[in-house]
């Protein structure tokens, strides 16, 4: 905590907590499986691969098929270039919540690929989670790329977002919870506040614009500035930010992961709080979201 002549700031400036990094980066390489790549494999074999998830692998009967994407065929012929899964999916420009790699060799045919998958790797193929796939070939290794595409708040649905992400906020201070090594005890709702709102919205749109992840924006304005600039009273001010999440769910979700926020939003001065996101898709991560909550004078 520091202080200013006009307002005591809370301000949390930590990364997002390893568990929400796959927000951040937009990817997260959960597997990368290979078999020694000796026969050539027919790069068309979805219908393999959805097989082995559909019908082979355990609980099959609750996963849809896999659907292939061009954006992730691009990922796949990328990895096959020996890129990374990360930077391929950022070359393909797909955004993924959680994807999987899966370069496999030495099936002769798509009935051999689904029982390579089906035997092997029935977790890759048959998260349940997962709804699209890629493919490519190169040599005699099939390249499969199975992803969850992280979803892109839109700015129509603003509101709504905000509103809901308030709902998220007062039902997480309405339980007591521990915040790293500190407890806090259960704390009133939170107004929601236009005036706030505007404060997170500049900060969210100036991220989004630069690709600085940071309380301080690219003018060098504060939390305290912006939230002073709408002409909100505060005597106290605190600030979350986020990047990457998809949903004021995973936002939240992060928050509550890491103390500093998560003392933030169970703080029982605060009795104000607006929120924002705002999306840049040509940066990754894409979205950023900022939460400034306040105590009036």
């Amino acid at each position: 905590m520091r202080a200013d002549s006009n307002v005591t700031i809370i301000s949390i400036r930590g990364n997002v907590p390893a568990r929400h990094r796959r927000f951040v980066a937009s990817v997260i390489a959960t597997a990368t499986l290979m078999i020694a790549a000796s026969t050539q494999v027919d790069a068309s074999s979805v219908y393999a691969v959805n097989a082995a998830r559909g019908q082979l692998c355990s609980g099959a009967a609750q996963r849809t098929p896999l659907v292939e994407v061009p954006a992730l065929d691009d990922a796949a012929t990328h990895l096959s270039r020996g890129e990374s899964l990360d930077r391929a999916l950022v070359a393909a420009s797909y955004r993924a919540s959680e994807a999987t790699a899966i370069p496999v060799g030495g099936a002769a045919n798509d009935q051999a690929l689904m029982t390579t998958l089906a035997k092997r790797y029935c977790n890759e193929v048959a998260r349940p989670d997962a709804t699209e796939i890629g493919v490519s070939q190169r040599g005699g290794t099939l390249w499969l790329v199975v992803a969850t595409p992280m979803p892109i708040p839109h700015a129509e649905d603003s509101l709504r977002i905000r509103e809901r992400l308030l709902m998220l906020v007062n039902e997480a201070r309405s339980t007591p919870r521990s915040c790293g090594s500190r407890h806090y005890a259960a704390a009133p709702p939170l107004a929601l506040s236009d005036e706030l709102s505007d404060a997170a919205l500049s900060h969210s749109e100036s991220m989004a614009r630069t690709g600085s992840f940071d309380h301080v924006d690219d003018d060098g304005h504060s939390p305290a500035d912006r939230v002073r600039q709408t002409h909100y009273r505060a005597r106290l001010v605190g600030e979350n930010i986020a990047a990457g999440m998809g949903t004021a769910e995973e936002a939240l979700e992060g928050w509550l992961a890491s103390p500093g926020h998560c003392e933030n939003l169970m703080e029982a001065r605060f009795t104000h709080v607006g929120a924002a996101f705002a999306t840049n898709l040509q940066r990754d991560p894409a979205v950023f979201w900022t939460l400034d909550l306040a105590q009036a004078r």
